[in-house]
């Protein structure tokens, strides 16, 4: 089934009429051959005025569809869900905001990394929208594993049995080690010392031993 997720959207604030006099440029034969970063260009009608051949790739990938200047991008997009998407993505873009959106779209698991920004006219006006879109799949995946590897050492750290703290060693001015600060300590030290973690992480061993000396 066609799916579209968004995983996270942001954007500027509007336009005010101190940029009136912004120009949009044409993009050049070298954005139409881009790798591997999809470009194209709407009118105020999501009409196709321009996009590049990854946009292409992409589309037939996503969505089964054939790109043809002066189309509808709505048009060629199968599910309701995933137009409803769009659409909203280009209308903030419409509306003098740009639009920074990450999602999934049509049958592929590719995750892509999407701008929208408005374009101009001679006179200022917004005529359209420009969209950047780059394929972050594999960075993504990168991101997660790293993640998830993060939290199999941080269960490790927690659930051992013997006692461990990280600390960061502090040097004088003369770089020999003179202090150092308490960076993490696990539920075994705790139950092993008698220390609550809470007393003696972010402070100095100086520090701590003051707190754990002082009465009381």
């Amino acid at each position: 089934m066609p799916r579209s997720t968004i995983i996270s959207t942001e954007s500027t604030p509007e336009l005010g009429e101190s940029h009136g006099d912004k120009r949009t440029a044409s993009p050049g034969s070298a954005v139409r051959t881009m790798q591997g970063t999809t470009v194209f260009c709407l009118d105020t009608q999501y009409r196709y005025l321009f996009c590049n051949d990854a946009h292409r790739d992409a589309s037939r990938k996503s969505w089964g569809a054939e790109i043809y200047m002066g189309s509808s991008m709505l048009a060629i997009i199968p599910s309701l869900e995933e137009r409803k998407l769009v659409q909203a993505l280009l209308d903030e873009a419409l509306a003098g905001k740009t639009v920074v959106a990450t999602n999934r779209f049509g049958e592929t698991d590719n995750i892509w990394e999407s701008v929208c920004s408005p374009m101009f006219n001679g006179e200022g006006k917004i005529s359209g929208v420009s969209v950047t879109s780059a394929d972050v799949t594999e960075q993504r995946r990168l991101e997660d594993a790293l993640l998830e590897r993060e939290h199999k050492y941080q269960y490790l750290f927690d659930n051992m049995t013997d006692g461990f703290v990280i600390c960061k060693i502090i040097c004088d001015e003369q770089g020999v080690p003179c202090n150092y600060r308490i960076l993490e300590a696990n539920k075994a030290y705790e139950a092993q010392t008698g220390i609550a973690i809470s007393d003696i992480v972010g402070k100095t061993v100086l520090e701590a031993c003051r707190i754990l000396r002082s009465p009381g």
